[in-house]
């Protein structure tokens, strides 16, 4: 029964793990970075690097760290969050690494572009709170108070071409805010975060002694008002484009349109995660699907539980990631890659929790 036990505790996906709960306050510290981008290096794409650039359609990073104390099933945490996330046409992603490669425009191609992005930096508290009403059933359910201390998100649409006779037209119809206006270098106040808060839910389920199923929504509802955000809804055309010494193409778009300042308010990305899994003695396997910020990540694993840690290997299907996790009732680590040199990876995640019972 222990090792079984160990077993659910690594297949759950909630915060708070089956068989630890403590008769005592227990600090805990849990820290969870995801990144993916479809096809092409994380890397490369956050730091504005030379790659390889492929069309694709997501990317996103989601960072955070929670401090806290646990009694019972019950937690209050302080909680550090970065996060953003880009919906893109593939032609969109081609441009940007032209842009970075400094290479030249297919002649005669037509590039449809079609960004979306969403990025905010948050702080506050947490109450999360685990419900058994049942022994093989259990409910999640947390609630947090949030400041922020960045924004953006908005929409870039539009369309470049370059003819064959080497000519650049286009135009790209731009609607955001944001605390730095990154593209069209406004000087503009800071806006203010008012509140935000957010919500989780999650269960874990042994429906029978060979099957037990988790899910965990993280966000399942959130928002953040911003006062007096900065905001800029413009049209900009390519006009300005010229061939430098080097023979490379330089666009400084001429853009007309509206700035100002209001209210705002920024809805939080749910992230929805459930795990299928089918044990026989102390060996699980199992099926894990994530969706969140258009993106789809579905993951295979084999699972193995000894009488204090149990451990799990999965292959992500469509990165081709590498996930080895150990998971304690105290503490547990996990990492998935699909490259071992990071710069490479176009999936990355770690997750690291712990706690001291006393």
């Amino acid at each position: 029964m222990l090792t079984t036990l160990t077993t659910l505790t690594g297949l759950s996906l909630l915060p708070l793990a089956p068989g630890t709960a403590t008769d005592s306050v227990a600090p805990f510290v849990q820290i969870n970075s995801q990144s993916y981008a479809e096809n092409n290096s994380i890397y490369a794409l956050v730091k504005g690097k030379e790659s390889d650039y492929q069309g694709s359609n997501h990317a996103f990073t989601f960072n955070e760290a929670a401090f806290g104390l646990r009694y019972h099933n019950v937690t209050l945490s302080y909680l550090y969050r970065y996060e953003w996330f880009l919906k893109h046409s593939p032609d969109a992603l081609l441009l940007y690494g032209d842009s970075l490669n400094r290479t030249d425009m297919v002649p005669g191609k037509t590039y449809q572009v079609d960004l979306n992005v969403n990025h905010t930096i948050q702080q506050g508290i947490r109450l999360g709170w685990r419900m058994e009403p049942a022994d093989n059933l259990a409910f999640y359910v947390a609630g947090s108070y949030l400041k922020a201390t960045d924004l953006m998100e908005g929409q870039l649409h539009g369309q470049v071409q370059r003819s064959a006779s080497d000519d650049i037209s286009g135009q790209l119809n731009l609607d955001y805010v944001y605390g730095e206006d990154v593209l069209l270098d406004r000087i503009a106040d800071k806006p203010t975060s008012r509140y935000g808060f957010s919500t989780d839910l999650g269960f874990d389920w042994h429906i029978n002694r060979h099957w037990f199923l988790s899910a965990f929504v993280q966000d399942a509802y959130g928002e953040i008002m911003w006062d007096r955000a900065p905001y800029t809804t413009a049209v900009a055309n390519t006009a300005t484009a010229e061939t430098d010494e080097n023979g490379y193409i330089n666009i400084n778009p001429i853009a007309s349109g509206f700035e100002g300042y209001k209210e705002y308010k920024q809805r939080l990305t749910p992230k929805y995660t459930g795990r299928l899994a089918y044990l026989f003695g102390d060996t699980a396997l199992s099926a894990s699907h994530f969706y969140g910020y258009g993106a789809q990540l579905t993951d295979l694993a084999v699972s193995h539980g000894w009488s204090t840690v149990s451990t799990r290997l999965s292959y992500t299907l469509q990165s081709q990631a590498i996930g080895l996790a150990l998971t304690h009732r105290y503490w547990s680590m996990q990492v998935i890659s699909d490259n071992l040199d990071y710069q490479q990876a176009s999936q990355l995640t770690v997750m690291l929790s712990g706690q001291v019972p006393f």
